[in-house]
């Protein structure tokens, strides 16, 4: 259990920068403040969109997906979610460009969008996220 309680108050300094560490808040005691994780992964591939393998071009909304992430268990408030990209696989002689983004944060969830653009070509990408709040 202290490897769980050390990576959240890894996690939570890094979200929360030098609050947690000027004041020496320990993993106990963010556990005693009810802390709420949720975590999970969104991915992108040819599968979902074709185009991504067959770029015209700059075309508008080439490859782009959005959608919504519900929480399993409801935040008191919206929590803080972190996302970033872990897995990327992109076709040789093309640019690479994406970008991952989250939106609209809520109690309940959040909305995430996926974009590439112009002559990318990818074969997939995923994205893990992180969600913690009370």
């Amino acid at each position: 259990m202290s490897g769980i309680k050390s990576l959240v108050n890894s996690l939570l300094a890094i979200l929360f920068g030098t609050l947690i560490l000027s004041q020496a808040v320990s993993a106990e005691q963010l556990f005693a403040a009810r802390l709420v994780v949720e975590q999970g992964v969104l991915e992108m591939n040819q599968n979902k969109i074709p185009k991504l393998m067959h770029p015209k071009g700059c075309e508008a909304n080439r490859g782009i997906i959005n959608g919504r992430v519900k929480f399993n268990s409801r935040f008191s408030k919206a929590p803080m979610v972190m996302l970033g990209l872990t897995q990327l696989d992109f076709i040789a002689g093309a640019n690479h460009r994406i970008k991952v983004e989250t939106t609209k944060v809520d109690k309940a969830g959040f909305n995430y969008n996926f974009n590439t653009w112009c002559n990318t070509k990818v074969w997939s990408a995923k994205a893990q996220w992180i969600a913690i709040g009370r």
